[in-house]
């Protein structure tokens, strides 16, 4: 196993353009939601797509992954562009380029990071508002008049705020998408908050963790070209 990490450093470092296929990741994103949605299925509340009131709604979460397609297109143009211009060109990378090319992979090596449901969105808010802002912006509950709201998916620069930070009862374990099934330490589980939610039969918590993970997520794939 050490082998296959040291080989796996020397060819990253000797690689311009870090070599994560984000479109890749992205389709098996949105894989993992319809997994989500056909276990969801198998329980006894039903599922819907639409704005219509139901136990649960899984469209915040569908779209945030087509968001997420839609951002690792575009990253990966990128990529495509830096090719043609440095090996067009004989090898030779500008400045410039050199300094979009770092600030690439900075963003791509920090997606997973964003993904990381940490600080329920407080931080993303202070770094796009750094002023004093009233207390009442860093709750779930926003007052009507606020221009936009942290607990909706609707703004991917920002990450939704919500009480139940990390994963529920298991906050050891903060990445959205991947953490071990609650009750097996071996299999694997996407969306853990959400499957646990449901497992326990609370739809209002599940569809708390949708909104959210859905937030973060969306915020995630936006942070992949800004």
């Amino acid at each position: 196993m050490a082998q296959i990490w040291a080989l796996l450093i020397l060819e990253m470092a000797d690689t311009p353009v870090l070599p994560f296929d984000m479109e890749a990741y992205a389709a098996s994103v949105k894989e993992y939601v319809v997994d989500l949605e056909e276990y969801v299925g198998t329980k006894t509340a039903p599922v819907k797509r639409s704005n219509e009131d139901s136990p649960l709604n899984l469209s915040p979460l569908h779209e945030a992954a087509d968001s997420f397609i839609e951002n690792a297109a575009e990253f990966h143009t990128w990529d495509r562009i830096w090719s043609e211009v440095v090996y067009g060109g004989g090898g030779f990378e500008s400045n410039v380029m050199a300094i979009k090319r770092m600030s690439h992979n900075t963003r791509m090596a920090n997606f997973e990071t964003h993904l990381l449901d940490v600080d329920g969105g407080v931080s993303t808010l202070q770094s796009l508002f750094p002023f004093p802002y009233p207390q009442a912006m860093l709750t779930p509950s926003l007052p009507p008049s606020l221009p936009f709201s942290l607990y909706s998916t609707n703004h991917p620069t920002q990450k939704p705020r919500t009480n139940n930070k990390k994963l529920p009862n298991r906050t050891q374990y903060k990445h959205i998408i991947f953490a071990p099934q609650a009750w097996s330490g071996y299999d694997a589980a996407f969306f853990p908050a959400i499957r646990d939610a449901v497992d326990d039969g609370d739809w209002a918590l599940a569809q708390e963790q949708v909104r959210k993970v859905a937030g973060i997520l969306r915020h995630a794939a936006w942070k992949l070209n800004h």
